[in-house]
């Protein structure tokens, strides 16, 4: 099985990067084939690592990605409007939401956008929650409750050096 995410990675080091990169770790360790479109303006990680660079150009790379699950963290609602069109051309398509900017989208865009993005979301595999008030918004919305499902997004981090190196003294002396 190959997954393919689509998110940022560090730098800058911030939730959903810093969860991806774990994420991305953990998935080595276990022997799962992993790529990851890196969001971020930064440089490759690994070979696992490719950046976007133009994001309107990737759009229409991703029907043609090779992997068993396209599996997204990013919170472009352009690009999460797309994903229902992404899964009727095959892809099997997860989005884990990061925090309430999706509720956000949904209640703040205007009656067309709305409904495209419910309708592409609808469509999707699968959407990962990390707090419950989003996945109850969702079903609250008319998602099917097979398809919204709650994980919180903490991952233990991994002891690498890298990483270690990169947290600014300061913050140890404060832990």
């Amino acid at each position: 099985m190959k997954v393919v995410f689509i998110g940022p990675l560090p730098p800058p080091r911030g939730g959903v990067s810093v969860h991806l990169s774990r994420l991305s770790a953990v998935m080595e360790q276990q022997g799962i084939d992993f790529e990851i479109y890196n969001e971020a303006k930064g440089a490759a990680h690994s070979p696992h690592v490719h950046p976007l660079n133009r994001y309107r150009r990737f759009l229409f790379k991703i029907p043609f990605l090779k992997g068993d699950i396209l599996h997204f963290h990013t919170i472009d609602p352009r690009l999460r409007s797309l994903l229902g069109l992404y899964k009727r051309l095959g892809q099997k398509i997860i989005l884990t939401v990061h925090g309430v900017n999706l509720e956000d989208q949904i209640r703040h865009a205007g009656p067309l956008r709305r409904r495209i993005l419910l309708r592409s979301l609808k469509s999707i595999d699968l959407i990962i929650c990390v707090n419950e008030d989003t996945t109850r918004f969702l079903r609250e919305r008319g998602f099917r409750h097979d398809r919204v499902v709650t994980i919180p997004a903490y991952i233990h981090p991994p002891e690498r050096a890298e990483e270690a190196r990169a947290i600014p003294a300061g913050v140890y002396s404060f832990l």
